[in-house]
């Protein structure tokens, strides 16, 4: 037997709402502008009509790991899970007119608190503050039990916050006011640092007060940072360590319009930056492109959106919603991770049930959206599977690819592997992914399709004029196609040829070949039926004399010596290939004639001669033919 296989690959890309288990589901509910909400348990998500919050601009909303929604706040108010303000929720130092003026940052190892980062609005001196909100209380909803404790002041209205490397703590980052520095807090277990790490790096922040506009976001692998200054019309991109909190190599990217709104794709290679114009434009940067010139030379508009841009937000889907200002939709960049106009940007894609959108976009930890993914392409069994991870820039991976019958090849610790599924069904794929520090799970089943297996048996030799029947087994409802273009269950063979079949089922196809041989038969005459005369010996020759043969005595040569009457067959074999013939032999008594002796007559006197044999025929020395002479 033998095999060959032709296989159509499958490109599965596995896009799925909520890849992973630590990336948690604390961003699935949003909640900003007039009462507009969205929820992120289907994808696309559902808009949500129940909130109470009216945002101008900046807004935050925080649910738990498992998605429950927990509150919300415009940085003066919050309001817990019912929607009705928390007893001690009001009064908070933050402004819904400012651009990020709140985040909630989960308190690390210390479930059910929570803290509040407000900024004022125009580096007005309430500064940076945090409060606390305790879920234990108010019955299980939760009230603010610590207020308004200031940080630093004055800073901009940018606010945004990071994983530590160690995947546990948190830093919180905000800009000073009439300065170039970074104020970057660390947040642990035992509570919030008071003592800033501090960047002196990038362009001064004062001035008129639209210099302290524009958003400032994290990539979620905690790498780079990306800060809008809108009234200077620049955006800066910046390396954040997030093992010290430094930030550095400042990248000084200068538009003609203002610009408000910044966000990186959840694989933290781009950055896209919109513009205040009407209509708005959202510019895409590669902020992995190489040197500082490389990263301004890549930015390209991805395309513009009716009416002005506020700002941009990373879901938990991996798309990037885009407010639209006093718009009842949002724009959406579908694949955010693709280069150029492939990220697809769409206007008014996402209808928020009525309600409205104003500039502001909920804020939160970016690292409720690193994502760790994997694609997989390939799925049919006994072929290898191809997997790619996609992470932040991974260190390594750990697979498991769910087919405990695969032995120790059941996991692996390539960056992008293969496997082979050697029987078709539904197998739970595990990628454990590290960067650096930060670490992240991904789960996906995957249907891996049984590929037939058709079977024709050995190579076979025959005769010619038989008839081989080649059968590959039982494929019900299967396309199959023989090497001749025919589909019938069967094919049968009567030549010499090299013979195939493929059975496809959705994708999957395998082949089976085999070779036959139709060797010709020996051609075996014996003759007619043969007369002799007793005493004689004829010899019967079946010729083909590279052949075996068997007489019907056992004789094995290829002549055989009669002497005696009867019915005689031979078989003779060549190339595997036999023929017989028979002959009948006859062998007749010989006539007796007798003159008598030798006699001498006298002249005139006749000599009576009598050949007389029943049945026979006469031939005298003078040609007559009569008995009697």
């Amino acid at each position: 037997m033998n095999r060959f296989l032709n296989y159509l690959a499958f490109s599965l890309l596995a896009i799925v709402a909520y890849p992973g288990f630590t990336q948690t589901l604390e961003g699935r509910f949003w909640y900003f502008g007039n009462q507009a909400g969205l929820d992120f348990n289907s994808n696309p998500p559902t808009p949500i009509t129940n909130g109470a919050m009216s945002a101008f601009e900046g807004c935050a909303t925080i649910s738990d790991v498992n998605g429950n929604l927990q509150f919300y706040t415009n940085g003066n108010m919050v309001w817990d899970r019912t929607h009705t303000p928390m007893p001690s929720g009001t009064g908070l130092n933050g402004d819904g007119a400012a651009t990020q003026t709140a985040i909630i940052v989960p308190k690390p190892s210390t479930p059910g608190i929570y803290y509040i980062f407000t900024v004022d609005t125009n580096g007005g001196p309430r500064g940076l503050c945090y409060s606390e909100v305790d879920m234990s209380l108010n019955g299980g909803n939760g009230d603010v039990s610590v207020k308004n404790i200031t940080i630093a002041t004055p800073v901009t209205e940018k606010l945004t916050a990071v994983r530590h490397a160690n995947g546990i703590d948190a830093f919180v980052i905000v800009h000073g006011w009439n300065n170039n520095d970074f104020l970057t807090f660390l947040i642990t277990s035992t509570g919030v640092s008071l003592t800033p790490i501090t960047s002196a790096v990038g362009t001064v922040h004062g001035g008129n007060f639209t210099n302290s506009h524009g958003y400032l976001k994290a990539s979620s692998d905690a790498q780079k940072l990306a800060c809008a200054i809108r009234g200077l019309k620049v955006c800066e991109i910046f390396d954040f360590n997030n093992i010290t909190g430094q930030i550095s190599n400042p990248i000084n990217i200068t538009f003609t319009p203002q610009i408000y709104g910044v966000e990186f794709s959840p694989d933290s290679k781009y950055v896209y930056v919109g513009t205040t114009t009407n209509p708005g434009e959202i510019i895409q940067y590669d902020v992995k492109a190489g040197n500082n010139a490389a990263v301004i030379a890549s930015g390209q508009s991805i395309g513009t959106v009716p009416g002005f841009i506020g700002g941009l937000q990373l879901g938990i889907n991996g798309k990037i919603y885009v407010c639209q200002f006093q718009s009842t939709s949002l724009a959406c960049i579908d694949q955010p991770t693709l280069s150029g106009v492939a990220a697809g940007l769409n206007s008014n894609s996402l209808f928020l049930g009525g309600k409205i959108a104003q500039y502001g976009m909920p804020n939160f930890l970016q690292s409720f959206f690193i994502v760790a993914d994997f694609t997989y392409a390939d799925t049919c069994s006994r072929m290898p599977t191809n997997f790619t991870t996609i992470f932040p820039a991974p260190d390594s991976v750990r697979w498991d690819f769910g087919d405990p019958a695969s032995g120790i090849f059941n996991v692996s610790n390539q960056i992008n592997p293969q496997h082979t599924y050697n029987t078709g069904g539904n197998y739970t794929v595990t990628a454990v992914v590290w960067s650096g520090l930060l670490r992240d799970t991904v789960r996906y089943t995957i249907q891996i399709i049984e590929t037939p297996n058709p079977d024709l048996g050995s190579d076979f030799t025959a005769c010619d004029g038989d008839t081989i029947v080649l059968d590959p087994g039982s494929f019900p409802g299967l396309p199959i196609l023989w090497q001749n273009n025919t589909s019938t269950p069967t094919f049968d063979a009567t030549s010499s040829n090299l013979y195939w079949v493929r059975i496809d089922n959705q994708g999957c196809i395998w082949a089976d070949t085999v070779n036959g041989v139709f060797n010709l038969s020996p051609i075996v005459d014996l003759g007619l039926t043969m007369n002799a005369c007793d005493g004689d010996t004829v010899v019967l020759d079946a010729s083909n004399p590279n052949a075996t043969f068997i007489w019907q005595n056992g004789t094995t040569n290829q002549t055989l010596p009669v002497t005696v009457s009867g019915l005689y067959s031979v078989t003779v074999t060549e190339n595997n290939c036999s023929a017989s013939d028979d002959v009948n032999v006859i062998f007749s008594i010989s006539p007796t004639v007798s003159f008598g002796s030798d006699t001498t007559l006298c002249k005139g006197f006749p000599l009576f001669l009598d050949a007389t044999n029943p049945n026979a025929t006469y031939l005298w020395q003078d040609g007559s033919v009569d008995q009697f002479f």
